[in-house]
């Protein structure tokens, strides 16, 4: 299965929605169900997200949030369903979508037991049969 490596607290997002303790508006955003980047797949189908050891702290301060509450983890967290993808020139309505780049637009966000590892730039493949999905959020 394809592999995405998205900085926290985005990754966080993206899984698990946005946190309560997150300043308003943001609270009522829910999962990001958008990720901006600069460049395209031909991938769409089950994505897996995998967080990095770096943290956004720019994220972090906007949204009002601490270091705290995202774990110094790497690994995968979950899953989602890549949908598609919108050129910049399109418009994408989500609070998530950011002008001049590249919209992934996703869907079905499924959390998984933490499974570390390192990660990589761009997509890359992992067995998803490592990953425990059968867990109760």
């Amino acid at each position: 299965m394809k592999v995405l490596s998205v900085r926290n607290p985005w990754a966080y997002f993206i899984i698990y929605g946005i946190p309560q303790s997150a300043v308003a508006p943001y609270r009522t955003w829910g999962h990001k169900d958008v990720e901006n980047r600069t460049w395209t797949t031909k991938h769409r189908g089950s994505l897996l997200i995998h967080v990095p050891s770096k943290l956004d702290v720019i994220a972090l301060n906007r949204f009002g949030l601490t270091k705290d509450l995202f774990h110094r983890f790497t690994g995968i967290i979950g899953r989602v369903n890549l949908e598609s993808i919108s050129p910049p020139t399109e418009v994408v309505v989500s609070p998530w979508a950011e002008h001049c780049q590249y919209r992934w637009i996703l869907s079905d966000p499924v959390s998984c037991l933490p499974y570390p590892i390192k990660g990589k730039l761009g997509i890359w493949d992992f067995d998803e049969n490592l990953l425990n999905f059968n867990i109760k959020e």
